[in-house]
Order: C-alpha cells, then structure tokens, then sequence
C-alpha cells in the first residue's frame, strides 16, 4: 500500500515537472554554446554558424537584441577556442567543474564578462546544477 502510494506520488510528481518545464527545454539546450568541447575548430566549415540558433533563442528568451547576441557570440567564439581547459576537467578526474563551468569562471576575469552573452553565461554556470540533475533523470532530452 504505502509502495503503490509513493510510487503514484513520484509519478504524478514527474508528470507535473514535465508539464512545467517542457518549453525550458530549448532554453535550457541554448546553454549549450558555453561548453568548449563542443565548438569546432575555426577551419572547420560549420565553426561560422555554430551556435548562432542557440544566441538567437537566449537573446529572445532574455529579451536582448538578436543582432547584438549574435555578435558579441561571434567574438566570443574565438575568446572560447584560446581557452583550453586542463586535462582534469576534460576527463572528469580531480575536478567538481564540468568543461562548461570552467570556460564561465575562467572567463569572469576577462572584459568579455561585462557582456549580456557572458551574463547569459553566468545564469547557465547558475542553472548547471539543476540542468545535470534533469540530464540524469531524463535520457530522452539531450542536455550539456
């Protein structure tokens, strides 16, 4: 009885989250332009538009000129591929950052973060322990 009762709160519980959350998710995916191990080297074609979609979706998400996101996304994009974050991040050993929270707190020293896409990235560095609990949880969204 008490089994079938938790069992029955969890779900409606997830069912309710799911409800609230669904239009996060593109939002919540935008984030992703952060990660470096994401990004293609600048020689490669698809480098030009990459992440270009997903500072359209924060830019209207966050109310900020598309224009102006995209832009100060391009520069940033290049700032990005000088960063290399250190073999222990990118491994996952001896280090509590992910590669995203690495290049956000590495880049808080520099002129870029008085930028709204750096702003934008310090509510990700914000959201990152939220995001990986729902990435643990749910395998059918594709989070980073």
């Amino acid at each position: 009885m008490l089994v079938n009762l938790c069992n029955n709160y969890i779900s409606a519980l997830i069912e309710n989250l799911d409800r609230r959350f669904t239009e996060a998710v593109p939002v919540l995916g935008a984030f992703s332009i952060f990660n470096p191990t994401t990004l293609p080297a600048a020689s490669e074609p698809q480098f030009s538009e990459y992440g270009v979609a997903n500072a359209k979706i924060l830019a209207g998400q966050f109310q900020f000129s598309e224009d102006q996101m995209v832009v100060q996304w391009q520069n940033f994009k290049y700032l990005m591929l000088s960063w290399k974050p250190p073999q222990n991040v990118l491994q996952g050993n001896n280090s509590k950052l992910s590669p995203t929270e690495w290049l956000l707190r590495s880049g808080e020293e520099t002129s870029i973060a008085k930028g709204k896409l750096f702003i934008l990235g310090g509510s990700c560095e914000n959201l990152l322990d939220t995001t990986s609990l729902q990435c643990g949880r749910r395998k059918r969204h594709k989070c980073h």
